[in-house]
Parts: C-alpha cells; sequence; structure tokens
C-alpha cells in the first residue's frame, strides 16, 4: 500500500511541475514595461546573448546582451513605410526584424544577407 502511495505522490509532483512551468513560461515572456522604459522586442542570437529594441519615452534603440553586459548598438531611426514594409503601415512601433534589417543595412551596406556593391 505504501508503494502505491508513493508512486501517487510522484505523479502528482510530476503534474504539479509541469503546471507550474507552464504557468512560469506564459508569464515571464511578457513584454516588460516601465513608466518611461519598454522592451519593444528581444531575440535570442546565442547562449547568453540577446538582442534588444528598447523605447525610451519616443525614441528607440538596438540593445546587445551578452554575459551581464548591455551595450548599445544603435539608436534606431524613424521607421516610414518605405523602410518598414512588414508591419503594414501601422504607426506603432518597429518589429524587431524590421529594425534589424534596417540599421543592418544602414551601418553595414548588407540587404537581405548581401552586400550592396
Amino acid at each position: 500500500m505504501r508503494e502505491v502511495i508513493a508512486i501517487l505522490v510522484c505523479i502528482l509532483i510530476l503534474v504539479l511541475a509541469w503546471f507550474c512551468s507552464r504557468f512560469l513560461g506564459k508569464t515571464w515572456n511578457r513584454k516588460q514595461k516601465g513608466k518611461y522604459m519598454e522592451v519593444i522586442d528581444q531575440t535570442v542570437i546565442g547562449q547568453d546573448r540577446s538582442l534588444l529594441i528598447l523605447r525610451v519615452q519616443e525614441r528607440y534603440f538596438l540593445l546587445g546582451s551578452a554575459s551581464g553586459k548591455v551595450s548599445l548598438i544603435a539608436e534606431l531611426g524613424d521607421f516610414s513605410e518605405e523602410e518598414d514594409n512588414s508591419s503594414g503601415g501601422t504607426d506603432g512601433p518597429p518589429d524587431f526584424k524590421s529594425a534589424f534589417l534596417y540599421n543592418l543595412k544602414k551601418y553595414t551596406g548588407i540587404t537581405g544577407g548581401k552586400k550592396d556593391n
């Protein structure tokens, strides 16, 4: 009888752990927003490395984060409809892909994986 109870307790612990991980995964992935700053988008590019778009009031910044260090890569300019086709021309903040591709072209001359001559 004790063995059955021990197995049921183990199963209960596993089920509770699964539900907790699902709940925490959903709540931790939400965008972080403060009074004056907001993380618009972020993507992981390697182990302990990520790129972030941060909005401070009405200005946008591209930041790199690696091993406890945060570096300013670029201040993102305004995104007009010609530069940002992926957002459908909305007046919202830029999405990560369009901001990254815009700045990649602006600072390196590379468009879509190919360097302009």
